[in-house]
């Protein structure tokens, strides 16, 4: 399916999922301040497994992957998905796209709160720029998460070679 017409539907998968049972009971969606990382790539990953038992595999990871492109643009996006290949310690791009995703889905279900009813819902007005920024929010999360962890096994490497030099 072409990225044009699942963006005719995007926002109406999103939400269908986000009402099934179980996905509504799994998730408790934080506001946009304290929305870590993990906690976006969950929301993403879970958000992808809610759309699997309704639909095609390629619809949630197709999804997915538009989020990414939401985030960094489609052309980033598919750099993204070579830079990462094969790192022994890097980002997984698929982590990164569960992030986008969920960071959509925590600002698209902050946007449908903040509604007084369905009929201030505009197909794609009502949602397209807080989808965009929770795209961005939940990679940003994410990518702030990983450098944390990466400077910690920095740290950790540094404290090995000096005991190595020292023995």
């Amino acid at each position: 399916m072409p990225r044009s017409a699942r963006q005719c539907s995007r926002f109406v998968l999103a939400v269908k999922a986000l009402m099934r049972y179980p996905l509504f009971e799994e998730l408790d969606l934080p506001r946009l301040p304290e929305l870590g990382g993990a906690v976006a790539r969950d929301a993403g990953r879970a958000l992808v497994a809610a759309l699997v038992r309704h639909e095609p595999a390629f619809v949630g990871n197709s999804l997915a992957d538009d989020a990414l492109e939401d985030a960094f643009g489609a052309e980033r996006a598919a750099r993204l998905r070579d830079d990462c290949a094969d790192k022994p310690v890097g980002l997984s791009v698929v982590d990164l796209a569960h992030a986008a995703l969920g960071g959509q889905l925590v600002a698209m279900a902050l946007e449908l709160e903040a509604m007084k009813g369905v009929d201030e819902i505009v197909p794609h007005h009502s949602f397209e720029a807080a989808w965009v920024a929770g795209a961005k929010n939940g990679v940003q999360r994410l990518l702030e998460e990983r450098r944390a962890d990466l400077h910690k096994l920095d740290e950790l490497i540094g404290s090995l070679r000096g005991e190595l030099a020292a023995c």
